[in-house]
């Protein structure tokens, strides 16, 4: 599709190289675009994989009504820079670079986050 200058992103994609497809359509021929994404709590592992796949984070918006700062204060968004580690070896053989996968045939959304709850509050 030519002339794309804005990509919405209503629901992240569960595959980094998805996202990467999807706003990468506004910067064809050296054109520049804008992207812009909604992400919930739900989402954090998959914000957490795109930042991880394109190497970078992504800025974070919180002047808006629907900001959920749990997002924006949790260390684990946030990208610190490490050294080293060499290229981009796929660890577990399934062509991703490392990241799980949703079973084929099994829905968009097949995979669960991956972060541990650290506390509970008493009933």
């Amino acid at each position: 599709v030519d002339g794309v200058t804005h990509v919405i992103n209503f629901d992240l994609p569960n595959e980094p190289d998805s996202y990467v497809h999807r706003i990468g359509r506004t910067g064809r021929a050296g054109a520049i675009g804008a992207a812009i994404s909604f992400c919930d709590i739900e989402e954090k592992a998959y914000l957490k994989d795109i930042e991880k796949t394109i190497r970078q984070s992504v800025p974070v918006f919180a002047d808006h009504a629907f900001h959920c700062p749990v997002i924006a204060s949790d260390p684990g968004t946030t990208r610190k820079k490490q050294g080293g580690g060499g290229g981009r070896g796929n660890r577990n053989g399934n062509g991703n670079g490392g990241a799980p996968t949703a079973n084929k045939g099994a829905g968009d959304r097949n995979r669960k986050p991956h972060w541990k709850r650290t506390s509970r509050k008493a009933a």
